[in-house]
């Protein structure tokens, strides 16, 4: 049997595969803040140091950024990120959807094939079924029991009864006849 990936677009793989690395850099950005957020705590400040040591050698570099203005580039950055993901997951539950649908239109003649063929089983079935219970309900009313097993099997529990026109089954035939499935209720159920 087909996955429901299988109905995916080409458009829809290329989204799952960006919100996972999406997914990937949200994590790195957690660690990121909570270094740098620590960083700030501690009054750290190896860059600034590094920085006076380039001066000091001649290096022509930019200063470095305090852990206030990288702490809020990195949570800008992480609120762009998740802003991203909220706007994916939304894409990719109406992709999902989209996906349900093309997967049950492939099934359909399927469906439609195995219902057919239920229906007309279930018809047949009914038949024997309505003889089994008319002999049946024969012997118990004419006091002769059902001595030795014969039709002791009890079927109505699940068939119910053979000509009940309120019956879970006459709604499983009228619903089979709308369907397309048989032409007509049997008989019995009329």
């Amino acid at each position: 049997m087909k996955e429901l990936s299988d109905f995916y677009t080409p458009e829809d793989i290329v989204r799952k595969k960006r919100n996972s690395e999406l997914e990937s850099t949200s994590r790195r950005l957690d660690v990121e803040i909570a270094a740098a957020d620590q960083a700030q705590k501690n009054g750290d400040n190896r860059d600034h140091e590094k920085y006076i040591d380039d001066l000091i050698e001649g290096k022509d570099t930019a200063p470095p950024k305090t852990s206030v203005t990288q702490l809020y580039e990195l949570r800008r950055q992480k609120l762009g990120i998740e802003t991203a993901l909220d706007v994916l997951a939304r894409q990719d539950y109406l992709a999902q959807v989209e996906a349900k649908k093309r997967y049950c239109r492939d099934l359909k003649d399927k469906s439609d094939m195995m219902a057919k063929q239920l229906a007309e089983s279930m018809v047949a079935t009914n038949k024997i079924h309505l003889e089994y219970f008319k002999i049946k309900r024969n012997l118990i009313n004419e006091g002769i029991g059902l001595h030795g097993g014969v039709f002791s099997v009890d079927v109505e529990r699940f068939l119910g009864i053979p000509w009940d026109r309120a019956g879970a089954l006459a709604d499983y035939f009228r619903d089979s006849v709308k369907a397309g499935h048989i032409k007509s209720v049997p008989e019995a159920l009329h």
